[in-house]
């Protein structure tokens, strides 16, 4: 499994169990007309990717690069290399646009953070 990179920022190593997904999608809209059937509006034929990638314990440094990778897709597109190894072009996600982190402590009062950070095919 390759490290995830987003806008040439090398990510952490995502989590081992649940770290990363991929959902396909299609870019358009869909009607239930009155007799049950479907109708569906493409605006592209091309299926489009969502990314989630998850980090259950980051490090304050850790976080550091997270948030600088996340600043690379702030208003424009970023190249991303998945874990997969497969590099796309990526905006932030608009049904989460946002980065948050959840902090928690370990042994010896240090902190470790959660983290999920959503993005989007271009």
């Amino acid at each position: 499994m390759a490290v995830p990179v987003l806008g040439s920022v090398t990510l952490p190593a995502i989590a081992a169990t649940d770290g990363y997904s991929e959902t396909l999608d299609y870019r358009g809209g869909f009607r239930r007309n009155a007799s049950g059937g479907v109708v569906t509006q493409l605006v592209a034929s091309a299926v489009k990717r969502k990314f989630r990638l998850t980090w259950p314990a980051l490090t304050d440094a850790q976080k550091t690069t997270v948030i600088s990778a996340f600043a690379t897709v702030d208003d424009s597109s970023a190249s991303f290399t998945a874990p997969t190894g497969t590099a796309y072009t990526v905006t932030r996600d608009p049904d989460s646009p946002g980065v948050s982190f959840d902090m928690f402590m370990i042994g010896g009062g240090t902190t470790r953070w959660r983290c999920s950070l959503f993005l989007e095919e271009a």
